[in-house]
């Protein structure tokens, strides 16, 4: 009886913390927050091994963050709120470049590599050509995107759709243009199919344009169609296995399909790729964990996130179902001994 009392307490508590968890939909510290991410090397490809500066600067000129990069030249920018950014790459020796970054409408993150050419050299076409399938652009539908990014920098959405669209008619071959109008596809008028086919054509036409594969498989978890997505990042970690928001996108999926298994394996990939993983990621493995009556690691995944994000949206919940699982008697005694 005691044992059957011991269970049925135990039912009782995960149903009530799946309760409290299931109200976090993954969605919401998104729609607040992103991050931008990258590698920085060299024109031909080498990484610069120490001194690399990332500085993130909103459109009101207000510094949000500077971080190096690390040895391997990637950097990662985190809990950024969803504005508008110029990112400056700063190297002694090298050129500094900049990079305009649209979190508003971009999803919840984005992938900028850049190239640094050493001071002294004479640079080609600055910032404007980031792969081979670029090259073949033509002028004039180049022209009209950049008018598009004009606009779009500018707030004037409307303008920048069509010049979006100017630029994919002249050249239907443009994946960078395809998938910024795709973003406005889905911020301004949800014509989320028109966006879905436009991603799709940019994935087609640049197989290596990283953005698209994270943009499409953001939209395709969305709209609940998790084994779409699935397919979709196998393509883009082809490209970049080791790119940690392909995994974390992957688990969103995986845990959208009920493959808890697969998606606590795709949020550890995170958690070791990234050096900051999104806080995000503890919250969902402790909703694995949970669905597990897994309470200790639940309970260690909380920890994390309160470490992470002490001021998070999730915080005060955490908090909450942390008493309640200390309440509850479901931790084991070497947990409640630590605490």
């Amino acid at each position: 009886m005691q044992a059957l009392r011991c269970y049925s307490r135990k039912a009782a508590f995960v149903l009530a913390v799946c309760a409290l968890l299931l109200e976090m939909p993954s969605t919401a510290l998104c729609q607040f927050f992103g991050s931008i991410s990258g590698q920085v090397t060299t024109r031909d490809g080498r990484p610069i091994p120490i001194g690399v500066t990332v500085t993130a600067t909103t459109s009101e000129g207000e510094i949000v963050t500077t971080q190096p990069a690390d040895s391997a030249g990637h950097y990662e920018l985190d809990n950024l709120r969803k504005l508008d950014y110029q990112l400056t790459f700063e190297a002694k020796g090298y050129r500094t470049e900049e990079r305009d970054a649209n979190l508003r409408f971009s999803g919840n993150s984005l992938i900028i590599n850049v190239q640094l050419t050493p001071e002294g050299k004479t640079e080609t076409n600055k910032g404007a050509v980031t792969s081979v399938a670029e090259l073949r652009v033509p002028e004039q539908a180049r022209k009209a995107y950049e008018k598009g990014r004009r606009a779009f920098k500018s707030h004037n959405y409307s303008k920048a759709q069509h010049y979006f669209e100017q630029a994919t008619n002249d050249y239907p071959c443009y994946a960078r243009a395809q998938a910024d109008l795709a973003t406005l596809l889905i911020a301004e008028k949800k014509q989320a199919s028109e966006a879905e086919s436009r991603l799709r054509k940019a994935i087609e036409c640049d197989a290596s344009f990283l953005d698209a594969y994270v943009e499409l498989s953001q939209l395709l978890n969305a709209r609940a169609q998790y084994a779409k997505s699935v397919d979709i990042l196998q393509q883009g970690l082809a490209h970049s296995p080791d790119a940690w928001q392909f995994h974390y996108q992957m688990g969103l999926a995986r845990y959208g399909l009920k493959d808890y298994a697969e998606a606590e394996r795709e949020f550890r990939k995170v958690a070791k790729l990234s050096r900051n993983p999104p806080p995000l990621v503890y919250v969902k493995l402790a909703d694995l964990y949970v669905l597990e009556s897994r309470f200790n690691e639940a309970y260690a995944e909380m920890e994390a996130y309160l470490q992470a994000a002490p001021n998070g949206s999730f915080a005060p919940r955490a908090r909450a179902i942390m008493k309640q699982m200390e309440a509850a008697g479901v931790l084991s005694s070497n947990k409640k001994a630590e605490h």
